[in-house]
């Protein structure tokens, strides 16, 4: 039944990808597009100003990503006009159809899709585990919350991706006590979008408590190896790492700070209390919860239930 659920979710979210997106899925194409036909070796040094997207700011993983969906889409644009030519009862109307915008956007949704659906699987895996109940249910409530499909199949965004491949990394390194294979999810994930950077305390502080000082020390050696080497291939530089596109402190968005402010875009540059502004005071705020957090972790059995309600 669960299988069920999960076909549906992905069909799902498949027939809505095709109905509109966000103007950052255009960045992600353009990305991919520039990474295919002219290689990766100089890319972060590339003006992208002229085709009005952001600029290329995540991770080189990213990059290969999108390069690759990029080159999928090419493949498959070329076989269906191939077809057309050679075989006189295939329906002509698909070349028009596979050059529609939404069309090939829809195309780049697909990994964050997929992301979707890999979480569900997780957890309902993980709940079998531990013989929840009304876990089909749930399951239903997950695949399906709005957040999520808007998040990746509508607008766009690959935020599902990082956060499946971080939840795989713990899942393999606590349930499974594989550590070394779960590094591995946990730079793929932080190479895909450096969102990730916020958890690597936290994930060597878990690694230290599970599997002790020498095999947390080679996990992060080699996290921080396959970093340099992937950045040093690319030119990718601790200033790209850090470039922002916005500075809005709602982002049109549902968060804490939607209490003060309307959903439209409003500066985080703005005062809040006199002298700091909100920029200011998000940073503060995340950072004592963050150092309460990680220092809870001291005396407390380390399981994946605990590391899954944060």
């Amino acid at each position: 039944m669960f299988c069920l659920v999960l076909v549906l979710g992905f069909l799902f979210r498949v027939v809505i990808s095709f109905a509109g997106h966000h103007g950052d899925i255009s960045s992600y194409f353009e990305w991919g597009k520039e990474g295919y036909v002219r290689g990766f070796s100089d890319f972060y040094q590339r003006d992208f100003s002229s085709r009005l997207v952001s600029p290329a700011n995540y991770p080189p993983l990213n990059i290969f990503l999108y390069s690759s969906i990029y080159g999928t889409y090419q493949l498959i644009r070329n076989s269906i006009m191939q077809l057309n030519v050679y075989i006189p009862i295939f329906p002509s109307q698909l070349v028009y159809v596979i050059d529609q915008e939404n069309v090939v956007l829809a195309l780049f949704k697909l990994p964050a899709i997929l992301a979707d659906m890999g979480i569900a699987l997780l957890f309902f895996v993980y709940g079998h585990q531990k013989k929840l109940r009304n876990l089909l249910l749930w399951s239903v409530v997950f695949v399906f919350n709005p957040v999520l499909w808007y998040n990746s199949a509508l607008w766009g965004q690959l935020d599902s991706i990082p956060i499946f491949l971080l939840l795989l990394s713990l899942y393999v390194g606590i349930v499974k006590e594989k550590p070394f294979i779960s590094v591995l999810f946990f730079v793929a994930g932080f190479l895909i979008k450096q969102s990730l950077i916020i958890f690597i305390p936290l994930y060597f502080i878990v690694s230290l408590k599970r599997h002790g000082l020498y095999k947390s020390i080679i996990q992060l050696l080699f996290f921080f190896s396959v970093c340099v080497v992937s950045a040093v291939l690319m030119a990718y530089t601790l200033q790209v790492l850090f470039i922002t596109s916005s500075t809005d402190i709602t982002g049109y968005a549902f968060n804490f700070w939607s209490l003060f402010f309307p959903l439209q875009g409003a500066s985080d540059l703005q005062p809040f209390i006199t002298g700091i502004n909100f920029q200011q005071t998000g940073y503060t705020i995340f950072s004592i919860t963050y150092i309460v957090v990680l220092l809870s972790f001291r005396k407390k059995k380390i399981v994946f239930d605990h590391l899954l309600l944060m």
